[in-house]
């Protein structure tokens, strides 16, 4: 009877977990659908108090506020938007940037490369990759591209986008006004052709006295940086083992891009790479520390910091947990706090006791009294 008893409560407690997570999946649902639709007094008027508007939607992988970005000029608005409409945009903004919402934050991504408006517009919103303020940027200057264009040509009626421009103008000082103030990290100017002379340097094949075997082929560096950079490396290197005969070191356990975007870290701090991706920027951060290459770790912390979503924030979350410095660990703790989904899922059960001691969640799971003998 007691083990009947103890089944039936375990199963009820699971199915009102499992309920709970449905529960709070529909109403993100619901809140969503609202906010692109811009009923926003509806919004309002059901969202949950402590609800945070921090992170993207699951489908669209769009930011809250480059959703209302979007919305500030609908399809339907052939005549430009008007004041009033722009008053319900920035009183949003501003509501969502109190709920949580961060102009900083980028799209997933899934999320379509770009939003563009008419058949014929060269209107383009770029989101992939973009946050709310990067996004609205480069849709302002479209439009004013655009408007120029149609000014020079011989159309009768040339287009207007002076509202729309004057609407996303008020939204950005809203954006950066309330914005979160990001974290100082040390760094200094640095002249471009400083950055341009260790770009080329580290593409010269001809200068290359080390090869760095990856999955997908060798890349080359140099001894002298690599030495400098990591004790590590600089032990292999001059080493009687084979990495210190041949100057070849094995790493077929990473990519090649991954490889790539390290050595570009390495030497100049940055990467001319199309937005790199979540595998290279973990396959690099496994380099760095593999190697104690301190300066490039920071980087790459918030690289990874920067691509967070659901959909890879446990992930994300356990090499932070396992292997990230202080601040990679509270900038994952703070994203994933204000993360519905995530939210659900520590509800739920899910994620490591380290993941959970992390966000919070210090009680251990229920599980049942074992005797030792």
């Amino acid at each position: 009877h007691i083990s009947k008893r103890y089944h039936a409560l375990l199963y009820c407690r699971t199915m009102g977990e499992a309920a709970s997570t449905w529960a709070s999946i529909s109403v993100t649902k619901s809140l969503w659908a609202l906010l692109s639709a811009g009923e926003f007094d509806h919004l309002k008027s059901i969202c949950p108090d402590q609800y945070s508007w921090a992170g993207r939607h699951s489908k669209d992988g769009l930011t809250p506020l480059q959703v209302v970005v979007e919305l500030a000029m609908p399809p339907e608005c052939d005549g430009g938007c008007t004041r009033n409409d722009v008053a319900s945009l920035l009183d949003v903004a501003t509501w969502l940037l109190d709920h949580g919402a961060n102009p900083h934050e980028r799209a997933s991504e899934s999320a379509d490369k770009e939003r563009t408006w008419g058949e014929d517009s060269e209107v383009k919103m770029p989101v992939k990759k973009h946050n709310a303020i990067s996004s609205l940027i480069a849709l302002r200057r479209s439009m004013q591209a655009d408007q120029d264009r149609s000014s020079h040509s011989d159309d009768d009626e040339p287009v207007d986008w002076n509202a729309e421009i004057q609407a996303l103008s008020d939204l950005l000082s809203a954006f950066i006004c309330r914005a979160p103030q990001v974290t100082a990290v040390a760094q200094l100017s640095v002249d471009a052709g400083v950055v341009e002379f260790w770009d080329a340097l580290v593409r010269d094949d001809t200068t290359h006295d080390v090869l760095l075997a990856t999955a997908g082929g060798s890349v080359g560096a140099h001894r002298l940086v690599l030495s400098m950079a990591s004790r590590v490396l600089q032990n292999m290197l001059s080493s009687p083992m084979i990495e210190g005969h041949q100057q070849h070191v094995s790493c077929t356990d990473t990519s090649r891009e991954a490889m790539t975007l390290f050595l570009d870290l390495l030497y100049t701090g940055s990467t001319a790479a199309d937005g790199a991706s979540l595998e290279s920027g973990l396959g690099a951060f496994e380099l760095a520390h593999r190697w104690e290459v301190r300066h490039v770790l920071p980087m790459l912390e918030r690289m990874l910091a920067g691509l967070l979503d659901d959909s890879n924030f446990e992930r994300i979350g356990e090499i932070a947990v396992l292997k990230g410095s202080p601040d990679f660990e509270q900038a994952i703790s703070k994203w994933g706090k204000t993360s519905p989904r995530v939210r659900s899922s520590l509800e739920a059960g899910s994620y490591s006791p380290a993941l959970r001691k992390l966000l919070g969640i210090y009680r251990k799971l229920t599980t049942r009294k074992r005797k030792a003998f």
